[in-house]
């Protein structure tokens, strides 16, 4: 049978942790789908490694090698060569339990509506507790944007996309940086789609110390332009005061790291960015200054 769901994963120098997640992808319950590899660049053994499970042809691998340009890049790359209907990314050092693939393909049947995009799924920790809140179960659909501000849900998501929507997205390149939120895509995705909301939980992740999470004042740092052009996105996309108030100064935040002299000039809302510069003062002050 043909494979409906590509699990693309991005991948630099994780060659120590990869295999926990090919172990989990080898004890699925169902195994039509294709797992896209993409390595950034590693200089590790993840090459050879990769290669020699393709060789003993357990589960259906693809493996793309690029230049090291960073995950955002590779997002491009996965989506550019996802060949199936649906696109879930898992990052390199997480791992899925026996039940994901064959909970996606059951959950893909309340997809048929144009409007949906694809489904939502909260993340577990180890010992399978939420990464914050449980899903509302008084909802099937939602914006993710509504998801967080309407109805008050906490954590990180695992994302499950119809091919054919989010390839119509893509992340900008930027010289001399390699990091730019995957919020920068979603957001517009939110504009135009919802999500079916599933209240299965199987996607386990680990926040190592190597990783985006614990490292983001830094990659903020080494990459202030594609901070500012999330936030400036984010800013764009936002139906609430509120949150178009928080995005300005942090957009304004990005705009000072890059020393980008049109701040205001290329805000599309100037009034809330003007309005904003106090708080991205002290923001600026607090979570960066003394880190320079």
């Amino acid at each position: 049978m043909e494979a409906k769901l590509t699990i693309f994963t991005p991948t630099y120098n994780r060659a120590y942790i990869l295999p926990k997640l090919y172990n989990s992808l080898l004890n699925q319950s169902n195994k039509e789908f294709i797992w896209l590899v993409v390595d950034d660049g590693s200089t590790d053994e993840t090459e050879s490694l990769v290669q020699e499970w393709i060789k003993e042809q357990k589960i259906s691998i693809q493996y793309i090698k690029q230049e090291n340009q960073g995950k955002h890049i590779a997002h491009n790359t996965g989506v550019e060569n996802c060949q199936t209907e649906l696109f879930f990314c898992v990052d390199s050092d997480d791992y899925l339990l026996e039940h994901a693939i064959e909970t996606i393909i059951k959950d893909s049947n309340n997809l048929i509506d144009d409007k949906v995009c694809g489904i939502v799924y909260t993340r577990i920790k180890d010992d399978f507790s939420p990464v914050g809140t449980l899903m509302p179960n008084n909802i099937e659909y939602s914006s993710l944007s509504d998801l967080y501000e309407q109805f008050k849900y906490k954590g990180d998501t695992a994302l499950v996309f119809k091919t054919r929507i989010v390839e119509q997205y893509k992340f900008p390149k930027i010289n001399g940086e390699k990091f730019i939120g995957e919020e920068y895509i979603y957001c517009q995705i939110d504009m135009k789609y919802v999500l079916y909301i599933s209240q299965e939980k199987f996607y386990v992740c680990e926040y190592l110390k190597d990783g985006y999470t614990q490292n983001m004042v830094k990659l903020i740092k080494k990459n202030p332009q594609g901070y500012m052009l999330l936030k400036k996105k984010k800013m764009e996309c936002s139906q609430s005061l509120k949150i178009k108030y928080k995005n300005a100064s942090l957009y304004i935040v990005g705009g000072w790291l890059s020393n980008n002299s049109g701040i205001i000039v290329n805000s599309p809302n100037k009034i809330i960015t003007i309005l904003s510069l106090p708080l991205a003062l002290l923001i600026y002050l607090i979570r960066f200054k003394k880190r320079i």
